[in-house]
């Protein structure tokens, strides 16, 4: 009687693995734009919120100098390369948190 020996399988074939490799390809084509879409949503919302606190801070410190009783005068914060500046010099700079825009003003 015969024996019969069979070869233990004891990894994969070279189409197995390709076949693994393009179907994850596939995976990623269908998932990065959806991702990408997200991180996108996710700094533009990071920047309006940081314009919305930006714009809270000069309102509040427009009505705190109001309420001062100090007289009304205009204030204007400027911001040149990311860094702020504000007319009269004597005045404090605006305290918020988040990013500072690049360019622009507040009045």
């Amino acid at each position: 009687m015969k024996k019969l020996f069979y070869l233990k399988k004891r990894g994969f074939t070279l189409i197995e693995l390709l076949a693994v490799i393009v179907i994850l390809a596939i995976i990623l084509l269908i998932v990065m734009p959806i991702v990408l879409n997200v991180i996108n949503d996710a700094r533009k919302s990071a920047f309006e919120a940081s314009a919305r606190g930006l714009a809270r801070t000069a309102e509040n410190e427009c009505y705190n100098f109001m309420a001062s009783g100090e007289g009304l005068y205009e204030r204007i914060y400027t911001f040149e390369n990311g860094i702020q500046t504000v007319e009269p010099i004597e005045e404090e700079l605006l305290k918020f948190s988040g990013k500072a825009p690049n360019e622009g003003y507040i009045l």
